[in-house]
């Protein structure tokens, strides 16, 4: 899987590529992901991540999905509020 590592103004970023798919990380200046692009046959999408959420947008519909992390569990909602998934 080819690779490219860059960084421009403090922000690091990383590309892979497989087939026709691409995702495209960024990274802050402490080395925290905090944005990740996938690009793929299957459409796109953007998560952002802020401490122990992710919040993930599907490009192709709008829809914004929320996964936030305690310890080991699990819990993610649709922004609507609607709960589509809880584990503990």
């Amino acid at each position: 899987m080819p690779k490219r590592i860059g960084q421009t103004s403090g922000i690091k970023w990383h590309t892979s590529f497989k087939g026709t798919n691409q995702a495209f990380v960024e990274y802050d200046t402490n080395n925290t992901r905090f944005k990740r692009i996938d690009n793929g046959s299957e459409g796109n999408e953007t998560t952002y991540y802020i401490g122990n959420v992710e919040f993930i947008t599907y490009n192709s519909t709008g829809v914004t999905r929320t996964k936030s992390y305690i310890a080991d569990a699990m819990s993610t909602d649709y922004n609507s509020g609607s709960p589509v998934e809880k584990s503990w």
